[in-house]
């Protein structure tokens, strides 16, 4: 769940940065837009066993749109370990761009701080420039970039605008708000402030001023004025961003399906295709399904209306979902099966006006290649429930041709699975062998290779344990690739009760008893830190998953697992955590309060349920946000916490 923080909105513009696994430089340290910027990344380890060429993906921001244009440069490998770029020419609108580095399977994050750089005009950022920067440390970026949140950072950066350009609007508003979330303004003084801001000019041609107003005056109790605020830019500017924003809220809030029907037409009718779209269609005809309405269904599909300027058909993504949705009723397959096959043909060529704004033509071509992989196992999957085996086979081998390496387990267990039933039983132990030695085998096709090598005695066991060994082996390589290396023990951050600094390591939690502890008192041993709140339902959902972590690992004296209550909107804290786990006997874990929300802050946590896995000499490896799933979670835990506790 995402907590409501600053309505908008870091400053590091540095010539060197350093990862976990590559450095990037950038030959100019204050570029301006009209510059030429030579990128020059150091690999070290991280790409070794790639075969594909690196880019530099650059995401560039301007002042005016909520969304970064992305370019994607080819790096050029000079001599081991490496790799150059030219930035001939930015977007002529540039005030500020993140970087990061990958091959459209591995993405180097830069320990998810990311590279970026702001554009300069003479000696100082250009307007804009800071904001946009602050906007990315606290969680205003689209789905491809990440970025660890920073309030501090952010509010220092707002400040740096609005020195330099003390007639941004955004920035202002920005600014006192973090300052209240922060704790620094109790609601009077804000509304005082904010009210004070918002009698001030701001130009209302300009939609990020527009979003920024709008949301400040919803924070002080005026929803009409920025309803009417909002319903003009929207008549002036029928195709913004924000008028899709606000007809996708309209789709959200549909009262009933014949009005989410009319509303979603609408929003496609308007708007170009995004994954939104796709998202609401499948959504309905889901919907229909559950309610076995198979013929409002298939209408609905057929009645699936053509985006503007598009003479093709969907997109294979969502042609394929439609197959997906519609194979869960044994009397819709061979409609299934049309949109499977269709799903494939607009796979073979996609048209770019289907690529959004903030991804690059590479990154965009790379996931409609994934896409167009995963087609290829739902027709499989269609046709081998129809009895159409060798169709089938023939299916799923093409898609393991297509994805290679990052074919999935269930697909590796459809093709593993569908071969047994052919009769094909070397190559469906072959299938198997590849999805065990590379941890990606489901328990079915672990327990069918068991069966089927049980007749070579002790040298198939043998051959199990070695594959086991192999699928370790895999596994620890992927986490190392996954992990953070983010020291925040010695960071020094500022209270949001007095202003005072404070280093994160001396913040204490507090027991439902009353002691007090440390992050420092951790050291030396391996800890996941879960925040929480009683409100919470993904948390809650996690809660048992997360007792069978702490049972699995709590007589090891060397991990700790802290389930830390924050955000709680009550005046007595410690009594409604004792509610709330009165009727969970079941929740037995150490159970932390962070009181005042600052440890939580410091992590730059903006959504729960969010876990931290911090090795023993108090290093944060990995991040989790949100709850994954119950097939999943135990097991990838584990598997970090196991690695964490190998390492000196």
């Amino acid at each position: 769940m995402i907590r409501s923080i600053a309505l908008l909105m870091l400053f590091v513009t540095m010539q060197m940065f350093a990862g976990m696994y590559g450095e990037l430089k950038l030959s100019n340290e204050n570029p301006q837009v009209s510059s030429e910027i030579t990128i020059t990344y150091l690999s070290g380890d991280f790409f070794k066993d790639s075969k594909l060429p690196l880019y530099a993906f650059v995401s560039y921001f301007n002042e005016r749109d909520a969304y970064p244009t992305s370019v994607a440069y080819k790096l050029e490998n000079v001599k081991k370990n490496k790799y150059e770029t030219t930035i001939a020419k930015m977007p002529s609108d540039a005030v500020f761009a993140m970087i990061k580095v990958g091959d459209g399977k591995s993405f180097d994050w830069n320990s998810e701080k990311m590279w970026d750089f702001m554009i300069y005009n003479s000696k100082k950022p250009v307007k804009g420039a800071y904001l946009r920067n602050a906007l990315s440390y606290l969680g205003a970026v689209v789905p491809n970039l990440k970025r660890t949140t920073d309030m501090d950072k952010a509010k220092i950066l707002l400040q740096k605008e609005i020195e330099a350009y003390p007639d941004n609007m955004q920035a202002k508003i920005g600014y006192t708000s973090i300052r209240k979330d922060k704790g620094e303004l109790d609601e009077p003084k804000y509304n005082a402030l904010m009210m004070e801001i918002l009698n001030q000019p701001y130009n209302k041609k300009q939609e990020n001023e527009v979003r920024a107003v709008s949301r400040a005056l919803r924070s002080v109790g005026k929803p009409a004025d920025a309803d009417d605020l909002e319903k003009q830019w929207v008549k002036d500017n029928p195709t913004s961003d924000l008028a899709e924003e606000l007809q996708r809220i309209k789709c959200m809030q549909s009262t009933s399906a014949e009005d989410f029907e009319n509303n979603v037409k609408e929003y496609i009718g308007k708007f170009k295709y995004n994954i939104f779209s796709d998202k609401f269609y499948i959504d309905l005809v889901s919907f229909y399904l559950k309610q076995g309405k198979g013929d409002e269904a298939i209408r609905v599909v057929r009645g699936y209306p053509t985006p503007p300027g598009v003479n093709s058909n969907p997109p294979s993504s969502l042609l394929n979902m439609m197959a997906v949705t519609l194979l869960q009723q044994d009397s819709l397959l061979p409609l299934a099966r049309q949109y499977a096959e269709r799903a494939i043909r607009a796979g073979e060529s996609i048209d770019e006006m289907y690529c959004p704004k903030f991804m690059s033509k590479v990154e965009f071509d790379m996931s409609n290649q994934e896409v167009y992989g995963i087609a290829h196992d739902t027709y499989g999957v269609i046709l081998r429930r129809m009895n159409k085996l060798d169709e089938a086979i023939d299916a799923f081998k093409k898609c393991e041709e297509i994805l290679g390496d990052a074919t999935s387990g269930d697909m590796l267990e459809h093709q593993a699975e569908a071969l047994a039933v052919a009769n094909k039983k070397p190559e469906s132990i072959e299938t198997m062998r590849r999805a065990i030695r590379t941890a990606r085998a489901l328990a079915p096709t672990v327990q069918r290779f068991k069966e089927f090598t049980q007749a070579n005695g002790e040298k198939g066991d043998s051959e199990y344990k070695k594959l086991m060994e192999e699928a370790k082996s895999a596994k620890q390589k992927k986490l190392i690739t996954e992990m953070m290396n983010y020291d925040i023990q010695s960071l020094e951050f500022t209270r949001n009760d007095d202003g005072g600094k404070i280093k994160l390591n001396d913040l204490k939690l507090t027991t439902m008893n009353g002691k007090e502890i440390t992050l420092a008192d951790l050291k030396g041993k391996v800890a996941i830190i879960d925040f929480w709140a009683t409100w919470c339902g993904p948390c809650i959902m996690s809660m048992p998953y997360m007792q069978k972590v702490y049972e699995k690992y709590k007589d090891n004296k060397n991990v700790e697992i802290l389930m830390v209550n924050v955000w709680e909107r009550v005046e007595d804290r410690k009594k409604t955590v004792q509610d709330f786990l009165k009727n969970r006997a079941t929740l037995t874990f150490p159970m932390y309060m962070d009181l005042k929300d600052q440890i939580v802050g410091c992590f730059g946590v903006t959504g729960i349920p969010t876990k931290f896995y911090i090795d023993k000499k108090g290093v944060v490896q990995f991040k989790e946000v949100g709850f994954p799933g119950a097939d999943v979670f135990v097991d990838e835990a584990s598997e970090r916490i196991d690695l964490l506790l190998e390492q000196e």
